[in-house]
């Protein structure tokens, strides 16, 4: 009895290596191009709901005290990086600026002549404090320009990595 050759088997073998080769490398690179628009989606997810609290937060005080415009109904927030400092990351932006809105909520609401006394509180109380995130990363804040204006706080608030003294 005769044994068919080889060839013809390795020819196929090829064709079908070349096909799981391009099947393998098209997945990668569709992967990449679907996780590159998941973190482009997440970061916007972020902001949006940073953007949503923000304007809740803003209307609640309209709300409330509709005849009385003495009070501050609106804080606005911007925090930048240290001078000699490498940049922050958007999303480390964006959680640093819903932690400090955290920690000035208090003032939202309140008279603007008490808000001043309020403000130096918060500014010493900010300053002490370490902003911690994703547990790696660790930032102090230092209030520079607070500014009231029509209702509106506006504050900038300078960012610096924190470095542990131990």
């Amino acid at each position: 009895m005769r044994i068919p050759s080889a060839d013809w088997i390795f020819t196929y073998m090829r064709a079908i290596g070349l096909i799981a080769a391009g099947m393998i490398i098209g997945s990668a690179c569709f992967m990449a191009v679907y996780q590159h628009n998941f973190s482009l989606l997440y970061m916007e997810n972020q902001q949006l709901k940073t953007d949503n609290e923000d304007m809740r937060k803003t209307l609640e005080p309209y709300l409330k005290n509709k005849t009385n415009l003495s009070v501050i109904r609106q804080i606005k927030l911007n925090v930048f990086a240290s001078p000699g400092t490498p940049e922050l990351d958007e999303i480390i932006i964006i959680q640093l600026k819903k932690k400090l809105a955290g920690d000035l909520e208090a003032i939202r609401g309140r008279p603007l002549d008490s808000a001043a006394e309020t403000l130096l509180v918060a500014k010493k109380i900010v300053e002490r404090k370490v902003y911690t995130i994703d547990l790696d990363q660790e930032f102090t804040m230092e209030l520079g320009l607070i500014l009231i204006k029509s209702a509106d706080l506006t504050i900038w608030a300078e960012v610096r990595p924190y470095i542990r003294s131990d």
